[in-house]
């Protein structure tokens, strides 16, 4: 039954469905991801009754269908090309974090891809806990308008969380991996795996080419300004005559995606006078990940972006800071469920949970930020 005209009704993206299609496929380009976002094959109501009229426009679904791929991608069930692909991983059972009871088993969810059938026939083999996902939170401006205009909840449907209780990992389904071991979590064994962000800022300052850009041209870019940490568009920070490395974004073309959008750049120390109303600069074109890395290596140290509840085990970053992909995913993988937005003197945080005051230090050292303790 179609939820009556004028009444608060509950819609829901189904990405449970999404990681079902994506599971029948090696790989989904974006023609036909977004052909599935436009139908009303992922949309339903909470009584699973498809939406007519659809509520949300045709050329805002993509909205949603971005949100539901970035929580998908954190929790391991799919990797995202943001311009080309999207690939379901393979099935495995990721540890959560440390239990603060030793004396309970470790706690293993079932990550990756997986379709009903899979899931119906593993709980004949497997004592299953099953937990119903939903995620409510959205950035997103135009998506909070919309929901208000047409009276409507909107929430992600994810994949059940899918958890079983032992000292080891599954053996079921057949050929399906594991991260993590009795002694260590998942997501402390993924952090290990990842380099610090010092790495890329070599990379930013060695070996980039070399432009002459006008001097004009210097005051129009869009610059990161590490105390305010934002983009905006004016003259350079002062690292930038500091000759230290400075990130700039392009205006995004929309036919073009993510890469190329952003900038590390740093003023030549052997400039000089070498060409009158010119500046040498030595440029290294990034992608939103790089740019995501490099944004927290240059934040000043009195700009907190990483707070810590020992109490609650909790960490949290501000919602204008995108963390990179593998570090949401170490974080959100510690407790198998997508952050919540969070409150810390008015401003809105990005919160994940279950995580272990060690892990939360790690993270903290590949991000180069400090950790503040609430």
């Amino acid at each position: 039954m179609t939820p009556q005209k004028g009444k608060h009704c509950h819609l829901w993206f189904r990405a449970d469905r999404l990681l079902e299609c994506c599971f029948s496929y090696e790989e989904v380009s974006w023609v036909r991801l977004g052909g599935w976002a436009k139908s009303n094959r992922l949309w339903t109501y909470e009584n699973g009754d498809e939406p007519d009229p659809h509520p949300i426009p045709v050329h805002s679904r993509w909205r949603v269908l971005n949100v539901a791929l970035k929580i998908l991608e954190s929790l391991g069930h799919i990797d995202v090309n943001w311009q080309n692909c999207v690939v379901a991983r393979p099935v495995s059972w990721v540890r959560t974090c440390w239990e603060p009871d030793r004396g309970t088993p470790p706690e293993w969810v079932l990550s990756g891809a997986r379709c009903e059938d899979m899931i119906r026939h593993l709980s004949t083999e497997v004592n299953l806990l099953i937990e119903p996902l939903l995620h409510v939170d959205f950035k997103d401006m135009d998506i909070r308008r919309i929901q208000s205009e047409n009276r409507f909840n909107l929430s992600v449907r994810l994949p059940d969380r899918i958890c079983s209780k032992g000292d080891a990992a599954p053996d079921k389904p057949n050929g399906c991996v594991s991260l993590g071991s009795p002694d260590y979590p998942g997501s402390w064994e993924l952090a290990l795996s990842v380099s610090r962000v010092d790495e890329l800022h070599d990379r930013a300052i060695g070996g980039n080419k070399y432009e002459w850009i006008d001097n004009n041209r210097i005051s129009h870019l869009r610059w990161l300004h590490p105390r305010a940490n934002i983009f905006s568009v004016g003259k350079p920070p002062d690292e930038f005559y500091s000759h230290k490395l400075c990130l700039t974004q392009r205006v995004l073309d929309q036919s073009g995606g993510y890469a190329g959008s952003y900038e590390a750049i740093m003023l030549d120390p052997g400039n000089g006078n070498g060409r009158p109303g010119l500046t040498r600069v030595s440029k290294l074109e990034l992608n939103r990940e790089e740019r995501n890395w490099l944004s927290y290596y240059l934040l000043h140290k009195d700009v907190r972006t990483l707070k810590f509840n020992s109490t609650e085990n909790t960490l949290s970053h501000p919602s204008s800071m995108d963390l990179p992909t593998i570090v949401g995913r170490i974080l959100a993988i510690c407790s198998g469920r997508p952050p919540v937005t969070q409150f810390y003197q008015k401003k809105p945080y990005i919160c994940y949970s279950n995580v272990s005051s060690v892990l939360a230090l790690k993270v903290a050292k590949k991000l180069n930020v400090e950790l503040f303790c609430a």
